[in-house]
């Protein structure tokens, strides 16, 4: 508990360093690139992550084996060197092929606006380097994670964010045309970062030491590509759903929506950012307690941290709901169509995904995957499906959004129900002890700071934020608490 509490301590200073930075630097980027401009970098770094996928998919099979492994108590030098090989030929096969294909992909099947040609390469090609350092340094980041490091890893991270700031404060006080300028410092701020870690795993542990790297063992490799092929239908349909529909924004209403899209997106991540580093520090636990063999305890676990990741999440994206308009007005000079009502959207298909995301890790910690992730991957790829079907039934913008949030629901459903056969936990807990109870405190805090938004409708709109947003989050609170307090008077420890 005390590791866990740690790793979550430093990935929090980490989520509120990048939320502080972003707050500020999404503000100063859009000013400095002008709305069609970030939408473009918005569309880029969606094929970029649609280049990278491979090796999200391999990243989540060597974690997990790492994790376990050092749960069991083995050496772990056998993994690590079969996933040097692995992260290393994808960092090559990114930069040999993904990158030639990338650029075919824009400009031939994309919507480039002109003269933003030479711009959209520039940004593209850093893009891809950034990526390639990235993908082969997995195996660094991994060992880091499966030894209990990964709050470390969090604080050299903070890098990011902070050349972020930098970057954007650079552009607004200086008049000129900054595209490839920013997406270069944000290359040179991720690849910092990396370089760090990997000083860092080679000082800690011998086994990430190259003169001590292991020849790939063949059983190793066959459990990973399997547990891979798995995975690959989950990941396939998060990138098809995901990019996929900023793909298609982008072709059906333009770079412009692209913006509103992208902007959701980061204010939606911003409020999920401590939410998500709570889940990130506790991934490798629950691949240990897999290790171990203690199934009774992976349960009680991933039941309670399921109340905790919503909670959490819901701690902060509740009062940024209640004045979303006004947060937006304050915080940008030019607030794209649709931009709020996507950011609400976003921010409700959250909330499920943080409240189930304990199960889904669970599950996979567990190795017992198939049905799962086949099922993750059908129904990802339906947000995409259910995005198109709302527009051609003309529902627009807002009904793509809604249809988004809808297949959220029904992942999150499925992973409670798969978790249960699988490690013994219970849809029927998740929905008593963790939905309905922050459920009902959502309603209570949304009431409350919506009435203090509408008496003060003639106040300025940095005090009506202020009040209706604190407000919302104090009610969240109190109704949180109390909430925990019931779910652990109801067993939440059994």
């Amino acid at each position: 508990m005390t590791r866990l509490l740690g790793n979550t301590a430093a990935l929090y200073v980490r989520g509120i360093v990048a939320l502080a930075c972003g707050v500020f630097a999404s503000r100063w980027v859009i000013a400095s690139l002008g709305t069609e401009g970030y939408g473009i970098y918005v569309l880029l770094c969606g094929v970029t992550a649609i280049a990278i996928f491979a090796n999200d998919v391999a990243s989540r099979a060597t974690e997990r084996y790492l994790a376990v492994a050092v749960g069991r108590g083995e050496d772990v030098r056998a993994w690590f060197g079969t996933s040097v090989v692995i992260h290393g030929a994808l960092a090559l096969a990114l930069v040999c092929l993904g990158y030639p294909l990338a650029v075919l992909a824009v400009w031939k099947w994309l919507s480039i606006p002109a003269g933003w040609g030479a711009d959209a390469a520039g940004m593209l090609r850093w893009l891809f380097v950034s990526s390639a350092v990235v993908v082969a340094n997995t195996p660094c980041r991994n060992a880091m994670a499966a030894y209990g490091r990964i709050g470390e890893v969090a604080i050299w991270g903070c890098v990011c964010p902070c050349v972020n700031l930098a970057a954007a404060a650079w552009m607004v006080a200086h008049s000129g045309r900054w595209p490839v300028f920013y997406v270069m410092a944000l290359a040179c701020g991720t690849i910092a970062a990396e370089a760090i870690v990997f000083v860092r795993s080679n000082c800690l542990f011998r086994e990430c030491r190259v003169s001590r790297l292991v020849r790939p063992d063949a059983a190793r490799v066959r459990a990973i590509l399997r547990f891979s092929l798995w995975r690959l239908g989950a990941e396939m349909g998060a990138m098809v759903g995901k990019q996929g529909l900023t793909i298609l924004v982008n072709k059906v209403l333009g770079p412009v929506w692209n913006a509103s899209l992208g902007i959701a997106r980061a204010v939606s991540n911003h409020a999920d950012s401590l939410a998500v580093s709570f889940g990130n520090s506790l991934v490798p636990q629950l691949a240990n307690e897999a290790g171990a063999g203690d199934v009774a305890r992976l349960a009680r676990s991933t039941e309670r941290y399921s109340f905790v990741m919503a909670a959490v999440f819901l701690f902060f994206a509740v009062p940024i709901a209640v004045s979303m308009e006004d947060i937006f007005v304050l915080w940008l000079d030019q607030v794209p169509p649709g931009a709020v009502t996507c950011a609400w959207w976003l921010m409700s298909a959250l909330a499920f995904g943080e409240g189930s995301r304990s199960f889904f890790d669970a599950v996979t910690a567990s190795g017992k995957v198939p049905r799962l992730y086949v099922a993750c991957g059908i129904l990802q790829a339906g947000m995409l499906v259910a995005a198109g079907l709302a527009w051609w039934l003309g529902y627009g913008f807002d009904g793509m959004m809604a249809g988004v949030f809808l297949m959220q629901v029904a992942l999150s459903t499925v992973s409670v129900v798969l978790a249960e056969r699988r490690i013994g936990t219970s849809w029927r807990r998740w929905l008593l002890r963790t939905v309905a109870p922050l459920g009902g405190a959502v309603g209570v805090a949304v009431l409350a700071g919506g009435l203090v938004r509408m008496w003060m409708l003639e106040a300025g709109a940095v005090w009506r934020t202020l009040l209706a947003s604190g407000m919302a989050m104090l009610v969240f609170l109190v109704g949180c608490w109390r909430a925990g307090r019931f779910w652990l008077r109801r067993g939440g420890e059994a």
